[in-house]
Parts: C-alpha cells; structure tokens; sequence
C-alpha cells in the first residue's frame, strides 16, 4: 500500500543514470602470432597439398573437441555456437528459409600477422566438424577487430 506524498524507491526516477560497464577484450601475447606462424611454416607449409589438406582436417578435428551431439541440426548448431564461443568467436545462428546461417562476429586467427591462408581452410574444417555438415562463407570482413564471417549452413 502506497501512502499519499511518499517517495519513490531509489534508482526508479532519480539519482544518476544507470552505467554499463564491460571489461576489454584481452589482448593476443606479443608473441604468440610469431609462434603460431612458426609453426604453421614447419607443420602445414613442409607437406605435400595433399598432406597440408589432411593435417588442417586433423588440427580442426582437435580444436572442434568432442563430437557434435547426434541431434538434429539445430542441436548440432547450438554445440557448434558454444564451442566456437569458447574459442573466442563470439559466434551465433539464424534460422532463414534457405537455411541456418552461422554468424562470426569475432575471428581468432584473423589476428595473426602475416595472415596465413591455410586458417580460412581451418575454419570451415572446423565448422565442418562441429556441425557435421558442409558449410560454405557468404561474407567475410578479415580485419581482426571487427572481422565477421557468415556461413551457409548446406543441409
């Protein structure tokens, strides 16, 4: 019950403004481009194009961790989104009449100077194995803070 002249509760219509606050994104160590440069020139750039095909299959596979639930698709794609956000992707899905599309609003490796080719391959190898279905990028913006990829998802 509310008597006549009472005040109104605090944070309601006075006072200062409300403030959001969020920490910044963590900056990469100064030496982990060079490193992982490194190894991508003795690993993936020292085999054979067949060899370099299969070795970006295998580290995808490592990084997607375990296997995608035996659900439905959409199942598949909210693993896929929690996975991939762990790896820092900022990643989510959107149901269209053409098909899920998975949306990257963050890329790791994007990154990495030099950019290496091989990674973009990595990532729709990774995307594979998380979903268990092939993909395909619709769009790409490749700069590192606002880079961004949207994938078809192929049914």
């Amino acid at each position: 019950m509310v008597r006549a002249g009472a005040q109104p509760l605090p944070g309601r219509n006075r006072g200062r403004p409300a403030r959001l606050y969020s920490l910044p994104e963590q900056a990469p160590e100064p030496g982990l481009a060079p490193l992982v440069a490194a190894l991508l020139a003795e690993t993936h750039d020292s085999l054979p194009e067949p060899g370099q095909e299969a070795f970006l299959r295998r580290l995808a596979a490592r990084l997607a961790g375990p296997s995608p639930p035996s659900g439905g698709l959409s199942q598949r794609l909210v693993f896929a989104v929690q996975r991939l956000n762990q790896l820092g992707y900022r990643a989510r899905w959107e149901a269209r009449s053409t098909g899920p599309r998975l949306i990257l609003d963050s890329r790791p490796f994007a990154a990495l100077q030099p950019p290496h080719p091989a990674l973009d391959r990595l990532e729709i190898y990774l995307l594979e194995c998380l979903i268990g279905e092939a993909a395909r990028r619709l769009a790409s913006d490749g700069d590192a803070r606002t880079g961004f990829s949207i994938y078809q998802v192929k049914k």
